[in-house]
């Protein structure tokens, strides 16, 4: 007789786990998504993280280090934003232990934003400090448990949990971002039913700015609960992932009340981070279609998205707030563009507009495409397709806003709109999962028939996908589907028209907006501003100009200049100039050139004149500088060459010179710049003022401009830069203390043909000096960022000596001496 199998209790409990763990196994294989579980431990001097991560997924995928495909910076305004030190590469190292489960080990970098650590402030990790599954070589969603131990002392944010010790986090989404504060702070709010939950330092108009916004457009009881963490980030305004939100620290950091012009784009990463959708597309495109004011409110509200459908419930006025009048984010951002324009004759406000250097530019003035030109979050670098958000404006333009509104409604009640989609060029649809390509469009109007043609002109790659294309005429709007590839289209016109716009909106990416309205828009920007002011000798040197340029044009404009120096009591310029060379940022090229005219009134003082002498001179200068950040530059160089002659009339005197010199730098570290310039000069002529002079701003800052002039001139200077406070972030009157730099120099010149007594006497004069200057950064309201200093200058030996060694000289300097 056979023997029965008796099993004890505890045997039968290992028998059914085992068989619970292989079924799910087996279910978790025919997932259509991903199961990732991971375990790890931040390390107490937070560089690092270990930890075994485990994938169960029936298809095909691959696992990434996502920190060695972190981009470097390729100009030195973003490694100034990027970088808290010396430049700093991550990387992961895994090692397979089968079964679908990998040990890995992070080395994280120093980054600020949110893609590596910060020294001092914590770990700010939006994803990435894992290895990363890509399925088809893109980002998947996936459904993820993780758990992370923490050092002591520190307090964490693993998705949308936070805790001290170990947090434990359980969701869906493309990603898992971390947060790690060493002694973070936590605050708890209460909104809609749900924690909003904030880790950092917030100041208390921060935190009523957060609470307003979230009651207003955060998803409340159907989404997720949700963190914010205050973040060292310089070029974006938020990061968001599945229930985390990294809000820059600089936020609403604005004077007179900008602050405003931030609510669209906090509002957006709220949505985006606490909409319950998978999908980073879809919450990007649900995000901006819900506050594009969405005017199918009510169907979005029906869907149950908000809870409670009735008109008295917290949620049913959410999406309506998104399309108040002016308290709402919506209409605040609209408006920036538009309120600044009035202000744009100022030089600074026209930069902010035109030219995309100012920090978190395309927040500020709700860009539909990024001002970061570094793509660093995981969606960039491994999944490079047309934003949402972009394609949610498309829609609305193609076939009206409420459209946008209805394909948010089936995204977040897990349908697909086919209704919608069925009403879209199918080749267009597809391009969505592609990258967004680079193009140009040219907008042309022409007599015809009476009339007058507009024909739109688009320059794009055979790769590139359909897009949508909004032309106004009139204040009338046209809508044209551009096919693949480069495209135009045509609209006859019985009249001709008063203006037309391409894209009025700026839902396109293009490399050249110079041709986007007809007629052509014009820009004037006045300017007024002492160039330097010699403090110890009493004079200062300044200039007020009329700036005249088409709008966007990045080629040519037109000056007007006045000025005043030590030369001349004051003299005025026409001056046309010319821009080469590929675009520095929107609106700079490298290389300019100057034709310039202008007559003067030369100063007695400087040298005796008769009373009145009128001078009038021409010149070109040709500029090569291939500098980007001009506060703190830290490579690149500055080449400039000019050619000049001019005369007295009725004189009978005449002048002419030519001048060379060249900047170059050298940074080890992104604190630390050695800066040199070399310049050589030729001159003739009778009239002295136009003589080459040893000293001065614009040559050795260690002896007077007018002390002696001469035919040729050789200098050489050299300065070591170094700034010891950077993004401090000090509150002022009208702006903030962000940088402090300090510099020490030598300088050195020679002047042959020195001119004395009305003689030339063909002696030389050989000087060398030392400067020591102080300077500090400001941003002007919060936003633009500007430098101001004093420099010291003092001669140390002379050959032959003078008479009168020059005292100590000092300077009022509003840029980089040179």
């Amino acid at each position: 007789m056979p023997r029965r199998l008796l099993l004890s209790s505890s045997q039968w409990v290992l028998l059914l786990a085992l068989l619970y763990s292989q079924l799910a196994w087996a279910v978790s294989a025919e997932s259509t998504v991903p199961r990732i579980e991971i375990h790890a431990a931040l390390r107490a001097d937070l560089r690092s993280l270990e930890g075994r991560i485990r994938v169960e997924y029936a298809g095909d995928f691959q696992l990434v280090d996502p920190l060695a495909a972190l981009p470097m910076p390729r100009d030195d305004r973003s490694a100034m934003r990027t970088w808290p030190g010396a430049p700093s590469r991550g990387h992961m190292d895994m090692q397979p232990l089968g079964q679908g489960t990998w040990r890995f080990k992070a080395h994280l970098p120093a980054r600020y934003g949110a893609s590596g650590r910060v020294p001092g402030k914590g770990v700010f990790l939006n994803g990435g400090w894992y290895p990363q599954i890509l399925v088809d070589g893109a980002l998947s969603p996936a459904e993820w448990d993780v758990g992370l131990v923490l050092p002591e002392g520190v307090t964490a944010a693993l998705g949308n949990s936070t805790g001290r010790g170990r947090v434990h986090w359980s969701g869906s989404g493309e990603r898992v971002g971390l947060a790690a504060l060493p002694a973070g702070e936590l605050q708890v709010l209460e909104v809609g039913g749900a924690a909003l939950t904030l880790l950092g330092n917030f100041s208390g108009s921060k935190v009523d700015a957060l609470r307003e916004l979230a009651e207003r457009y955060w998803p409340g009881p159907r989404g997720t609960d949700l963190v914010v963490v205050a973040a060292p980030m310089m070029r974006r305004l938020v990061r968001s992932g599945p229930g985390l939100l990294f809000l820059s620290q600089r936020a609403f950091r604005l004077s007179l009340g900008l602050g405003r012009f931030h609510r669209r784009a906090v509002a957006r990463g709220l949505l985006e981070a606490g909409l319950p959708l998978a999908d980073p597309w879809e919450r990007s495109f649900v995000a901006d279609a819900l506050l594009m004011g969405c005017p199918a409110a009510g169907t979005v509200r029906a869907s149950g998205f908000y809870g409670d459908s009735s008109p008295e419930s917290q949620g049913a006025g959410h999406l309506e707030a998104a399309a108040a009048g002016p308290e709402g984010a919506a209409s605040d951002s609209r408006s920036a563009r538009g309120i600044l324009g009035w202000f744009s004759w100022l030089p600074q406000v026209d930069d902010l507009l035109y030219d995309g250097s100012t920090p978190f530019v395309s927040e500020l003035l709700d860009e539909t495409f990024p001002g970061d030109p570094l793509q660093d979050d995981l969606g960039e670098l491994f999944q490079a397709r047309i934003p949402g958000r972009v394609v949610a404006r498309q829609v609305g333009d193609i076939l009206g806003e409420e459209s946008s509104c209805r394909v948010a409604e089936k995204l977040l009640d897990g349908q697909e709109p086919v209704e919608i989609l069925e009403r879209l060029d199918p080749a267009w649809v597809e391009s969505w999962d592609r990258p967004y390509p680079e193009q140009d469009y040219r907008l042309v109007v022409s007599p015809h028939d009476g009339g007058a043609l507009v024909t739109v002109q688009r320059q794009a790659p055979p790769s590139a996908g359909p897009e949508v294309v909004e032309i106004l005429v009139d204040g009338s709007q046209h809508t044209w589907l551009a096919g693949s590839g480069s495209d135009s289209t045509s609209i006859p016109l019985d009249d001709v028209p008063r203006r037309v716009e391409l894209d009025p909106q700026g839902h396109l990416s293009q490399a050249d907006l110079a041709h986007d309205s007809w007629p052509a828009r014009w820009t004037v920007v006045l300017t007024a501003f002492p160039t330097v002011w010699a403090l110890s000798s009493g004079y200062l040197e300044a200039f007020a100009a009329i700036r005249l340029r088409r709008r966007h044009d990045t080629r040519r404009f037109l000056d007007l200049y006045a000025y005043t120096d030590q030369e001349d009591l004051v003299g005025a310029l026409l001056s046309q100039g010319f821009a080469f060379g590929p675009l520095q940022d929107r609106r700079y090229r490298p290389q300019r050139l100057y034709l310039w005219l202008g007559p003067s009134l030369l100063d007695p003082e400087f040298r005796p004149t008769d009373a009145g002498t009128l001078d009038l001179g021409a010149g070109m200068r040709w500029v090569w500088d291939t500098r980007v950040n001009q506060i703190f530059p830290l490579k690149g160089h500055r080449l400039e060459a000019e050619l000049a002659a001019g005369f007295v009339p009725g004189g009978g005197v005449a002048w002419r010179h030519g001048t060379v010199s060249g900047v170059g730098l050298l940074s080890p570290h992104p604190r630390l710049v050695l800066a040199a310039r070399v310049g050589a000069g030729l001159a003739e002529g009778q009239v002295e003022h136009r003589l080459l002079p040893l000293g001065g701003s614009d040559a050795l800052r260690c002896m007077d401009a007018d002390l002696l002039l001469g035919r040729e001139r050789v200098l050489a200077m050299g300065e070591l830069r170094v700034a010891p406070l950077r993004h401090v972030s000090v509150p002022l009157l009208l702006g903030w203390l962000d940088e402090w730099q300090v510099s020490l120099g030598v300088e050195a010149g020679r002047l042959g043909g020195v001119r004395e007594n009305g003689e030339f006497d063909g002696q030389e004069l050989r000087a060398l000096g030392w400067t020591a200057g102080s300077s500090v950064g400001v941003d002007v309201l919060g936003a633009k960022p500007t430098l101001m200093g004093v420099l010291a200058a003092q001669s140390l030996r002379t050959w032959p000596s003078l008479a009168e060694p020059p005292p100590t000289r000092l300077y009022l300097l509003w840029w980089q001496a040179f």
